[in-house]
């Protein structure tokens, strides 16, 4: 009976030899999350045909509304535009096509508010000045203007032209 207590108290100081201290190390990453773009669909600007001889003469504007779900919606809204931009021009987007480029604005009100191209200091773009419909709701409507822009000087072959940029929508 002596060696059998002995014995447990002898294994249980073994035990508290035997324990080792492991660190439980916690993390994450708190997010704010993107707005969700047009139903996530490619938004198309199509400007079709135009003439040559009108580039200098005439405007060619579209505007663009799409859709924009923001699951969170409070703070400022700020908008990123990423794309080729034209040299010294930070809201014209450049095309395939020298020369020529499409200039961007907020809203559908004309060229008040330029659309700058960009991560903007904060890395998030720029604050959305009048381009949604509605700030600080889930569902809201974003609108921005498209303007050719045919730079100076510069004399514009007939061709199909492009530009792509990705968008991108965030409250902070």
């Amino acid at each position: 009976m002596r060696i059998t207590v002995f014995l447990l108290t002898f294994l249980s100081f073994l035990s508290d030899l035997w324990a080792v201290d492991i660190p439980i190390n916690i993390t994450g990453t708190i997010i704010i999350p993107p707005c969700q773009i047009n139903n996530s669909n490619p938004v198309d600007v199509d400007f079709g045909n135009i003439r040559v001889s009108e580039l200098d003469t005439k405007e060619h504007i579209k505007v663009v509304s799409f859709p924009v779900y923001c699951p969170y919606h409070q703070g400022e809204a700020y908008v990123k535009m990423t794309g080729q931009s034209m040299t010294g021009k930070d809201n014209v987007l450049a095309t395939n096509i020298d020369g020529l480029g499409i200039e961007l604005y907020q809203g559908g009100e004309g060229t008040g508010n330029r659309l700058i191209l960009g991560s903007g200091s904060s890395g998030y773009g720029y604050e959305v000045i009048n381009a949604l419909s509605e700030k600080n709701v889930e569902r809201t409507t974003f609108t921005f203007t498209a303007k050719i822009y045919k730079a100076e000087g510069v004399t514009i072959n007939s061709g199909e032209f492009s530009a792509s940029a990705l968008i991108n929508i965030v409250y902070l």
